[in-house]
């Protein structure tokens, strides 16, 4: 429990923490996700609501939590309704011409404290929202809600780490986020933002795609510029034919969980290394599935 202290030559409705103020995150870092007590420290004053809501909105779609699928409506149309709220006038007009957006802005930008975002659990927090709120409309707004959130986040939230998309469309949509650690795609439709995307990353250390048909030399060059720190790959039945599996060995050299589930067309030469490349680099998880051959 954090202990508080009162500067006695101060008016008595200063209450100080006895520690610095910039140790503040580190502390709630160690809160272990109990949001109850993080929640607690918004009535202290001034500075712990800011840490505390920083933290408190660091998941707001529940992609670490274990409950699935989500149901609570009021909660899922509070926290769209405050997203929305943090759109700017001409996203709003461009997406939801339709939807009544609160005219306030929210006293906090709520997505530039954005850690974990799941496109896939926006939408369904977006339908289960307009099943409790009727000002967010219905299925057929679901859409533009999504899109116009979606480039929210991707415009706001630097500080994401977590991101997962069923699609990759972002030829109109501006990207500011380079501080990811974990990328996954399902059925991504353009490989060269995605591998842009990768580029632009500091500290990627886990990247997942799935149902990939063409461009995994464009992946792994984009790859390649994350050695440093990427850690866990995965191919979901994606397609190999094609790939230069000699100019992209590298890739794999700070590895140690590599996972290759029904993808096709493996070269045999990279089929052949991989078990000396584990042995090698001493990579833990080398796994491979019966229907590559």
């Amino acid at each position: 429990m954090l202990k508080l202290t009162r500067d006695l030559d101060a008016p008595s409705k200063n209450v100080m923490p006895i520690i610095p103020v910039d140790l503040l995150p580190d502390i709630f870092q160690n809160f272990n996700n109990d949001r109850q007590a993080i929640y607690n420290c918004v009535f202290v004053n001034r500075t712990f609501c800011r840490v505390a809501i920083r933290f408190l909105w660091q998941d707001p779609f529940g992609i670490k939590k274990s409950t699935w699928p989500f149901t609570n409506g009021r909660a899922a149309a509070n926290i769209i309704s405050l997203y929305l709220a943090c759109l700017n006038y001409q996203d709003g007009r461009n997406f939801l011409s339709t939807i009544k957006i609160p005219h306030q802005r929210p006293t906090f930008n709520y997505p530039q404290f954005l850690r974990y975002f799941d496109e896939q659990r926006l939408y369904i927090y977006i339908r289960s929202g307009q099943s409790y709120n009727n000002n967010l409309g219905e299925l057929a707004e679901a859409y533009n809600i999504h899109s116009a959130i979606k480039k929210l986040v991707l415009r706001e939230s630097q500080a994401l780490h977590y991101l997962l998309f069923e699609t990759y469309i972002f030829e109109k949509m501006p990207c500011n986020l380079t501080n990811l650690r974990h990328i996954q795609f399902n059925t991504p439709s353009d490989v060269e933002n995605v591998a842009n995307l990768i580029r632009h990353q500091l500290f990627l250390e886990s990247f997942i795609i799935s149902s990939l048909v063409a461009g995994l030399n464009t992946l792994f060059d984009a790859l390649a510029t994350q050695i440093r720190t990427l850690k866990h790959l995965e191919f979901i039945q994606c397609d190999f034919s094609r790939f230069d599996w000699a100019n992209h060995a590298q890739v794999l050299e700070g590895v140690n969980k590599l996972v290759l589930e029904g993808c096709t067309n493996l070269p045999p030469s990279m089929i052949e290394n991989l078990s000396i490349f584990k042995e090698k680099q001493n990579c833990g998880n080398v796994w491979i599935s019966s229907r590559n051959i």
